[in-house]
């Protein structure tokens, strides 16, 4: 029974698996088939198993097949596909490479177009350039010549200053001929026709002469000479003699190196003494100038002293004057009768017992009573010398600490007046608070009536006191013991 239902189930399961040409075959007929068979051909049932698997597996192969064909078929599909959007994709590359090569060849048209001008430019620059370079040679050598006629124009100066006299006027005789035959040139230039004389006066025409002249001077070639001449329509050399083109070298009147020579050694020596006598009287300036020197310090020193003998006097007047109005003011008090001996009885007691208390707190004695006033104040004044010599003998250490002490002994004094301060600060700060805080409890006064108009204070009336000058400049003790 349970082989049977076995047999059922793999029946049942290999029908799914079955190919499409057994469709006419049912389940019910399969199954009773099998059974017949199993049961006429009396077959077993492992072979019948074996056959079933065969038979499933050449179906599974079967329908694996299908299926890589389905997906055979589908990857050509999409090859096909594919293949076709890579020609279009081709064909469009093809038309923008040609589209590519054509604006290429566009740009390389327009680049030999702007290389042609820029070859032209750039010819055209270096042809401006050479021009400006060889201007600047000409500027330069022009230049260099100015600076050499500049230069021979001094070596002309000076040999025409250290040439005779004579010579000098029939140079300037020359030169002053010269001019005058200049003068006759512009003469006949203004006497030339409208034409010719506009040519000859502008600018081109000077140019050309100048040129010439150049060329002349610097290339010596014979055709380039005649070809320059030739290009010259109307050369200005031909105006002017021709002894005078041929005589422009300057005349000098030392024909011979010796005679320069001799100059030269006759202005050595006469440089050579200008020198001595500079020397000379450089000498003499500095001895006068040290004298000079001398006189002024001495006449400083004795101005000093005399200013300081001056304020010497008058520190001496002021100290007269000032005894003599001290003498004056007692004479004042003993003679007035406003003298009191009574009031002056008390303050030389008071004065007394302020001398007592200072000769107590310095020599440490209690008994006083048999000592007059002059003698505690020797006593002190001896105490405070001894004092001052202790003082003397100290050694520094001891010195410093009574100088630290000293100094911290300030130092705590003005902490105790800063912190005075400060509490009167925060006292009088209280105050206004205080105060504050009451005006703002209180109630506000309503006032009754107009508002009053205000009125300028009257001008007070200055009561002229009369002025005592205190002519003393001791103290009291020097006034009342002197």
């Amino acid at each position: 029974m349970v082989i049977l239902q076995i047999l059922f189930i793999i029946e049942y399961t290999l029908s799914f698996f079955k190919p499409t040409n057994c469709r006419g075959l049912k389940m019910e007929s399969n199954n009773s088939n099998c059974f017949k068979g199993i049961q006429s051909d009396k077959q077993s049932i492992t072979e019948y198993i074996n056959e079933q698997k065969e038979l499933f597996l050449l179906e599974y192969a079967v329908k694996t097949k299908q299926r890589t064909i389905a997906k055979l078929e589908e990857m050509i599909s999409e090859e096909e596909r594919r293949a076709k959007l890579a020609e279009t994709k081709l064909e469009e590359d093809a038309i923008a490479f040609d589209e590519f090569l054509k604006e290429n060849d566009r740009r390389s048209v327009d680049a030999l177009k702007r290389l042609d001008t820029l070859c032209c430019t750039s010819l055209k620059y270096d042809c401006l350039l050479a021009y400006k370079l060889s201007s600047f040679h000409v500027c330069s050598e022009i230049a260099n010549s100015e600076d050499n006629l500049r230069l021979y124009l001094s070596y002309e100066a000076f040999l025409l200053s250290v040439s005779p006299k004579e010579w000098q006027e029939q140079q300037m005789a020359k030169k002053k001929l010269l001019k005058k035959d200049k003068r006759d040139v512009s003469k006949s230039l203004l006497s030339f026709p409208a034409r010719e004389k506009s040519r000859m006066g502008s600018t081109s025409f000077i140019l050309h002469q100048k040129i010439s002249k150049y060329v002349i001077l610097v290339l010596s070639t014979r055709n380039l000479y005649c070809m320059l001449y030739k290009s010259l329509q109307f050369p200005l050399f031909s105006i002017l003699p021709e002894w005078k083109l041929r005589n422009n070298e300057p005349e000098i009147y030392f024909k011979d190196p010796d005679e320069l020579l001799q100059m030269y050694r006759h202005l050595e020596e006469q440089n050579l003494s200008l020198f001595q006598n500079i020397q000379d009287l450089s000498g003499t300036l500095e001895d006068a100038r040290q004298r000079e020197h001398a006189i002024v310090q001495g006449m400083e020193k004795r101005i000093n002293d005399i200013v300081n003998e001056k304020k010497a006097l008058t520190a001496a007047r002021l100290k007269e004057e000032q005894k003599s109005a001290e003498l004056e003011l007692k004479i004042k008090v003993f003679s007035s009768g406003d003298y009191n001996p009574i009031s002056m009885d008390k303050s030389l007691n008071t004065l007394k017992k302020k001398i007592t208390e200072v000769y107590r707190a310095c020599c440490g004695t209690i008994e006083v009573s048999s000592m007059t006033a002059f003698q505690m104040l020797k006593a002190i004044e001896i105490r405070v010398s001894e004092l001052c010599e202790m003082l003397e003998i100290l050694p520094p250490e001891y010195l410093e600490t009574v100088e630290t002490m000293e100094k911290l002994r300030a130092k705590q004094r003005r902490q105790r007046v800063r912190e005075d301060k400060l509490k009167e600060l925060k006292r009088i700060q209280e105050e206004r608070l205080k105060h504050a805080l009451e005006r703002a409890i209180a109630v506000p006064k309503t006032r009754v009536g107009r508002k009053l108009v205000f009125r300028s204070q009257p001008p007070e009336a200055k009561q002229k006191g009369v002025q005592v000058v205190d002519l003393t400049t001791k103290s009291e003790d020097d006034y009342y013991f002197c």
